[in-house]
C-alpha cells in the first residue's frame, strides 16, 4: 500500500498538478504586475515613473495629483528639468502661475504644497538640488503664522510616503510607484479623466466611457487634443492649482471657515505668548544657506491675506497683529545670510501681507452667482489674478493697471520699521473706507464668541492652510 509520501514524491499525480497550479499562479501574478507596470509607466499618474514610453502630451493635464500631492510635486522635480520653481503653501499653489507669457522660454513649475510648512520646504529644497542640475531661481512663500507654530502637517499629508522623505524605504517606495495597486488606481483615474466624456441627453447625467474608446484614443494620440476645462483636474501639468478651488462666495467662506480659523489661531498665539518656533527658524536658515552657497537666486515673499480676515487679528487683540516680530526676524536672517555669502546674488524679501486696496476688495454678496471676487478665493488664498501682480512686482515687469503699480514692498533691515508703520496706517484707512465690512466682521466674531470655542468645531474643521479642492 502506498504511503502519502510516495504519492507526493511520485513521477505524476498530485505533485505535477501542484507544480502546474503554482506555475499558473506565479505566471498570473507576474502578468498582473507586468500590466500594472506598463500602465503606470505609460500614464505616469503621479509624475514619479517617467520612462521612454510615458505619454506626457496625453496625460500631463489629466493627472489627479491632489490625493498624493507631495509625491506628485516631487515627481515633477524628478521628471523634468526646470529653470524656476515656486515653493510655499497653498497660497503659492493657487496664486503663482507658471504659464504667464512673461516667462518666455523659461521652464517654470509650481511646487506649492497645501499646508506646506518651512520644515517641509527645507526637505523639498534638498530634494530639488539632488535632482535638478540647472535651477536658477526659487520663489519661496513664507507664511508669517508658520514661523510662530512649531507643528506641521507632514505626518498626515503624505510627506513620509513621498520621495522627499530622506528616511523612507527607497526600494519599497519605487516598487509601489511602478507596480503598486494604488498607482494603478491613480492611473485609472487619469485614464478616466482623459478619455471619458459626458454623453448628451438628460437621462445620461453620469460620465460614460466614450462609445468607441479605441477610436477616441487613436484620434487623441494623433491630434494631441485637449479636453475643455470643466473636465480637467484641479492641478495643471505645471503644478498650478488652477481649478476647483472654491464653489462658494467669499463672504460665505469667511463666515464659516476663515474668521473661525483666525479666532482659533489668535487663541493659540495668546496661549503660547506668540513665540517664534525654533524648528521653523532652523529650516529657514538652512534654506537660505543652501541656496546662497549654490549660487541659486532666492526670492522670499510674505503672501497676502484678505483684509477682512487680517482685520480679525487687530479686532481680537492678537499679541502682535502686525506680525512685527516675524518681519523683523526674516529680514534679520536674510541680512546675516547675505553677509555670509558676499559672492552670491542677495536674497530679497517682498512683503504683500498688508491692507493694500488689492487685499481689501469690498466684501461680496452671498449670491452663489455673483459673490466672487476678482483677486480673492477666500480669506487666506488670493487668486492668480493677484499672483500675476506679485510676480510682476518682484520681477520688474510692466504693469498696466495703475492701482496695481504700488502693490507690495521689498523690505530689509533698514526699512522694516517704516513698513510696520505703513501697515498700521493701512489698517486704519481700511476701517474708515469700509465700515460696513468691519461691522460685519465684528458681528461674525461676536457670533462665535457667544457660542464659545467648544462649539466651533464644525466651522474649524476646515484648515484654511490646507483647503480641499472644490471647497
Amino acid at each position: 500500500m502506498a504511503t502519502p509520501t510516495d504519492i507526493r514524491t511520485g513521477l505524476g499525480g498530485p505533485s505535477r498538478a501542484h507544480r502546474k497550479y503554482f506555475t499558473r499562479m506565479v505566471g498570473s501574478f507576474v502578468g498582473v504586475m507586468g500590466l500594472f507596470s506598463l500602465v503606470n509607466t505609460w500614464v505616469n499618474p503621479l509624475w514619479v515613473t517617467p520612462s521612454p514610453w510615458t505619454s506626457d502630451h496625453l496625460f500631463a493635464d489629466s493627472r489627479q495629483i491632489y490625493r498624493d500631492l507631495r509625491t506628485a510635486k516631487a515627481g515633477l522635480v524628478r521628471s523634468k528639468q526646470w529653470d524656476t520653481v515656486f515653493l510655499g503653501s497653498s497660497r503659492i499653489a493657487i496664486a503663482f502661475d507658471p504659464a504667464m507669457p512673461q516667462w518666455g522660454d523659461h521652464k517654470v513649475v509650481n511646487l506649492g504644497l497645501s499646508g506646506g510648512s518651512l520644515t517641509e520646504q527645507d526637505a523639498f529644497v534638498n530634494y530639488i538640488f539632488e535632482k535638478q542640475k540647472g535651477v536658477k531661481t526659487i520663489y519661496l512663500g513664507v507664511d508669517p503664522t508658520d514661523l510662530t507654530d512649531a507643528t506641521d502637517m507632514a505626518r498626515n499629508a503624505g510627506f513620509y510616503e513621498s520621495p522627499m522623505n530622506p528616511a523612507g524605504d527607497v526600494v519599497e517606495r519605487e516598487m509601489r510607484y511602478v507596480t503598486g495597486v494604488s498607482s494603478f488606481i491613480a492611473s485609472s483615474r487619469t485614464l478616466k479623466t482623459r478619455f471619458w466624456v459626458e454623453l448628451p441627453g438628460d437621462e445620461q447625467k453620469d460620465k460614460k466611457l466614450h462609445p468607441s474608446f479605441l477610436t477616441h484614443l487613436k484620434e487623441a494620440i494623433r491630434t494631441r487634443d485637449t479636453m475643455d476645462n470643466k473636465h480637467l483636474p484641479p492641478y495643471t501639468g505645471l503644478g498650478h492649482w488652477l481649478r476647483d478651488r472654491s464653489v462658494r462666495p467669499v463672504r460665505a467662506i469667511l463666515e464659516t471657515d476663515s474668521i473661525p480659523h483666525a479666532l482659533r489661531m489668535i487663541r493659540q498665539r495668546k496661549a503660547k505668548q506668540e513665540k517664534i518656533a525654533d524648528n521653523k527658524v532652523k529650516a529657514l536658515a538652512h534654506i537660505l544657506d543652501n541656496c546662497l552657497s549654490r549660487g541659486v537666486e532666492l526670492k522670499l515673499l510674505l503672501p497676502p491675506n484678505y483684509a477682512a480676515y487680517l482685520a480679525v487679528f487687530h479686532i481680537d487683540n492678537d499679541p502682535d497683529p502686525s506680525f512685527s516680530k516675524v518681519r523683523e526676524l526674516v529680514v534679520d536672517m536674510v541680512a546675516k545670510a547675505n553677509a555670509a555669502h558676499p559672492e552670491a546674488k542677495p536674497v530679497t524679501v517682498w512683503d504683500f501681507f498688508d491692507f493694500h486696496p488689492l487685499n481689501a476688495e469690498p466684501l461680496s454678496s452671498v449670491d452663489p452667482k455673483t459673490g466672487f471676487l476678482h483677486y480673492w478665493a477666500d480669506g487666506t488664498h488670493s487668486l492668480e489674478t493677484l499672483g500675476h501682480v506679485m510676480l510682476k512686482r518682484m520681477n520688474g515687469w510692466p504693469i498696466d493697471d495703475p492701482k496695481e503699480a504700488d502693490y507690495g514692498r521689498e523690505i530689509d533691515v533698514h526699512n522694516v520699521q517704516d513698513r510696520l508703520k505703513e501697515i498700521r496706517a493701512q489698517y486704519q484707512t481700511y476701517r474708515k473706507t469700509y465700515p460696513e465690512d468691519i461691522k460685519w466682521v465684528e458681528e461674525i466674531m461676536s457670533k462665535y464668541a457667544s457660542v464659545g470655542p467648544e462649539k466651533q468645531g464644525a466651522a474649524e474643521g476646515e484648515d484654511q492652510d490646507n483647503p480641499t479642492p472644490g471647497q
